[in-house]
């Protein structure tokens, strides 16, 4: 299934190894390990998504704190005495004519009272956005790395007496490009339908499954947290996403308890209250997904067979280090 369309407004450089100097190291986000072994081949592909979808999750991150920032600079403008004294603000939209035809037509006036009063309660709902754009985003992530995994180990999806056409057509693959084409486009389809259905389970479950699929397994060297805690920390992002997706005037019991959990993202919403999202939300939101991709990166980079170098962190996971 084809992924929506993201904005890169931060972007990537790859570095070999050969090329970093010791004396003035470039920051490093991201790993990629080339082993030589085509069975590794889909372990590097993975890797290399992990540069794609960092910049992704900033990206949008950084989207959504720009609306943030440009109704600040608003609220600071029409706060303004000068500017109230003189001045309504005009919003404008299109309305139908007897004719058919549609025309620009004034829809709301404020005076400067109600333009602040306005621009400030667009706030939360804008930070709310940033959330369910940033918890879709996460959910095409964990896709990727399925369809990298799927086609690199088509069995998982072919296995069955309902699948026995599509294991001729793989078969037949090698026979010359006419072959190859039907049998790409037919486990096309059949990993789109798994994925229409994968959709709907638990993120938490999804994501823990691919893990084991992958054989992936917590860093050695983080101490703290494991691939539980992440798929916990997952299922609270996915959470406060549906609440805001089926919009919740309080914080249900769900998002109460995750709140209350040890790993909670530094979310801090109270069972009843009611569910305001704010920037600092979206922070944290956008510093797990960061602080998931390095743990996973390094997971694939062990995977490998590849050592994790030994760092003096005082005891914390440190981001890793990048392409």
């Amino acid at each position: 299934m084809p992924q929506r369309q993201h904005v890169d407004l931060v972007g990537h450089q790859k570095y070999l190894v050969s090329q970093l100097d010791p004396e003035n190291l470039i920051p490093i986000d991201n790993i990629i390990i080339q082993t030589g072994k085509p069975e590794d081949e889909w372990l590097k592909e993975s890797m290399e998504l992990i540069g794609k979808w960092r910049a992704i999750f900033r990206s949008i991150y950084i989207k959504w704190s720009l609306a943030i920032n440009g109704l600040h600079i608003a609220l600071e403008k029409y706060s303004d005495g000068d500017w109230q004294a003189e001045k309504q603000f005009f919003i404008r939209s299109l309305r139908t004519e007897p004719s058919g035809k549609a025309q620009p037509v004034q829809i709301a006036v404020w005076n400067g009272p109600e333009t602040v009063k306005h621009h400030a309660s667009v706030i939360p709902q804008v930070a709310g956005w940033g959330i369910i754009d940033l918890g879709s985003a996460l959910e095409e992530f964990i896709f990727d790395l399925y369809r990298i995994f799927h086609w690199a180990h088509t069995e998982h999806l072919t296995t069955g007496p309902e699948f026995k056409e599509i294991r001729k057509l793989r078969n037949n693959s090698k026979n010359g490009p006419e072959g190859m084409a039907k049998w790409e486009a037919a486990f096309t389809a059949r990993l789109d339908a798994w994925q229409r259905n994968a959709v709907y389970k638990p993120k938490r479950e999804l994501f823990l499954a691919y893990c084991q699929f992958a054989g992936l397994k917590t860093p050695s060297t983080y101490k703290h947290t494991t691939l539980d805690t992440w798929a916990d920390s997952i299922d609270g992002v996915c959470i406060l996403r549906n609440c805001l997706i089926h919009p919740n005037a309080t914080v249900p019991k769900e998002l109460g308890d995750f709140s209350a959990s040890k790993f909670n993202l530094g979310y801090d919403f109270k069972e009843g209250a009611p569910l305001t999202v704010t920037l600092q939300h979206l922070q944290c939101t956008e510093c797990f997904l960061d602080q998931l991709l390095t743990g996973i990166n390094l997971s694939l980079v062990e995977r490998t067979g590849a050592k994790l170098p030994k760092e003096e962190s005082g005891g914390k996971e440190k981001p890793a280090v990048t392409t």
